[in-house]
């Protein structure tokens, strides 16, 4: 089947398709080993494998065969949420008072009403 050019304008493509089999790897998420995350957050590797095993805390992982592998984009996404957090305590602390708090949020430009 051929398609005319106005014809292949006209159909949506889907932003983040799965990659099929037999694609190239670098079309593929980028994997992290375990002790890759933990070099790059700092936390250490047997705290990474209770969260995973609790689900208590921790990106997302997943298990290929043996081996436990985290996607970079859900590693960076969990940073993002864990700094989110932090920041609304931040905020809720400042707004209680704690001066501490306050220093830190006045650093960053953020007026606490």
């Amino acid at each position: 089947m051929t398609l005319s050019p106005t014809a292949v304008a006209d159909v949506e493509l889907d932003p983040r398709p799965e990659p099929a089999l037999g694609t190239p790897r670098h079309a593929w998420p980028e994997l992290m080993t375990i002790e890759q995350v933990a070099v790059e957050t700092g936390i250490a590797v047997p705290t990474l494998y209770k969260w995973r095993s609790t689900r208590e805390n921790g990106p997302a992982s997943l298990r290929i065969g043996r081996n436990v592998r985290y996607r970079r984009d859900d590693v960076a996404a969990w940073i993002d949420e864990q700094v989110a957090v932090v920041s609304y305590k931040t905020i809720d602390a400042a707004r209680a008072g704690n001066s501490a708090a306050i220093a830190v949020l006045e650093r960053h430009g953020v007026a606490v009403a």
